[in-house]
């Protein structure tokens, strides 16, 4: 099961042909590509905006249309080494490490 599990989100991971989202309950948001999740946080207070927290998600139910498939970094750091990520396709979070590169949404 870990296998699969670790498979797929590798799969999600690498999704490279994702349209812009149709946000809604964000005020503002801005797409920065695939970053890792040090580069993410700091592109987002660059802009003054921040990574979406792992319960905004559940608000932004047109994502999942727009976006299915794509796996975006969270706020939620869990330590020095490991933060969060949110898979839209399947509305669960997983922990990954920092280091990996997957989409980064900011938002206001």
């Amino acid at each position: 099961m870990k296998f699969y599990t670790i498979f797929i989100l590798f799969s999600l991971l690498s999704c490279s042909s994702i349209k812009k989202p149709a946000l809604i309950n964000v005020k503002k948001f801005s797409y920065e590509g695939q970053l890792n999740w040090q580069e993410a946080k700091k592109r987002c207070m660059e802009k003054q905006f921040s990574l979406p927290d792992p319960q905004s998600f559940t608000s932004i139910e047109k994502i999942k249309k727009d976006w299915e498939g794509a796996v975006f970094w969270t706020s939620e750091e869990l330590n020095a080494d490991v933060a969060r990520v949110h898979l839209v396709h399947y509305g669960y979070n997983l922990e990954v490490k920092k280091t990996y590169s997957t989409h980064t949404l900011c938002v206001k």
